[in-house]
């Protein structure tokens, strides 16, 4: 089960967006899932059990989160520490906890999504995906391109660390189900993303329309569901941190 949360948070001070950084708020996270065995296991771990698809600032001194997480228990071990009211520490910036929304009716962003719902989507050639912040970490250098391998290859590892059903009966490859991925245009600009105050990452933005090409049902299938599911997961580095957010848009 997939599982987003949207929280707001208002600050004592103005311009609160020059002073929360995302290693804060990946911190205050785990926190709230350190009771969680699995979440301490993730803490080891190279992946993360969450994403943070979008770090917003509505107003000067008003932020919104929202969270995704893959693993429903570790959903509920974040919930049951939130409280509305409670003061969270952001560097010199105080944040209090305003309104944390769980539910669809409570922000169109909340909800719950089930891995298996992804097989139902309606199935579209053409999908316009928006990317946030995004990059690729490859031997130690930064890819600031939507390379369609690059893009399949994070996707099939994010599924995976997931825990998502198997994609198709037979064994294919990154290689294979991004060879059906074709790039038609794209708008897009680089920009430094501040990890924290002496930590910038060179990223991505904009808008990119792909084709899925495969011919075979089953692989145009597999390719559209990772697709889907990157809405949730994000693609590429730093996911956990902010990074690589995605909204995806059928044609």
């Amino acid at each position: 089960m997939i599982a987003s949360i949207v929280l707001r948070f208002a600050a004592e001070q103005l311009s609160a967006s020059h002073s929360i950084f995302p290693v804060q708020i990946h911190r205050f996270i785990y926190e709230k899932m350190n009771h969680s065995k699995l979440a301490r296991y993730y803490h080891d771990s190279p992946s993360s059990p969450f994403a943070v698809k979008r770090i917003t600032f509505v107003a000067a001194t008003v932020m919104e989160l929202q969270i995704i997480f893959f693993h429903f228990e570790l959903f509920q071990a974040f919930c049951a520490t939130c409280r509305t009211g409670e003061t969270v520490i952001g560097g010199e910036v105080k944040l209090h906890l305003t309104a944390i929304a769980v539910h669809p009716e409570d922000h169109p962003d909340a909800g719950l999504v089930s891995y298996e719902s992804l097989n139902h989507m309606p199935l579209k050639r053409g999908i316009r995906l928006y990317f946030r912040h995004a990059a690729f970490h490859n031997g130690g250098h930064t890819i600031v391109l939507p390379i369609p391998h690059y893009i399949v290859k994070s996707l099939l590892r994010k599924w995976m660390q997931a825990g998502g059903q198997r994609l198709v009966e037979k064994e294919v490859c990154d290689q294979q189900l991004a060879s059906g991925l074709r790039i038609t245009s794209h708008q897009i600009y680089t920009q430094p993303y501040s990890l924290q105050p002496s930590v910038k990452i060179t990223t991505f933005s904009g808008n990119v329309h792909v084709l899925n090409t495969h011919e075979d049902v089953s692989l145009q299938r597999a390719l559209q569901k990772l697709i889907y599911f990157a809405h949730y997961s994000g693609v590429g580095w730093k996911c956990a941190y902010g990074m690589g957010g995605v909204d995806v848009h059928p044609l």
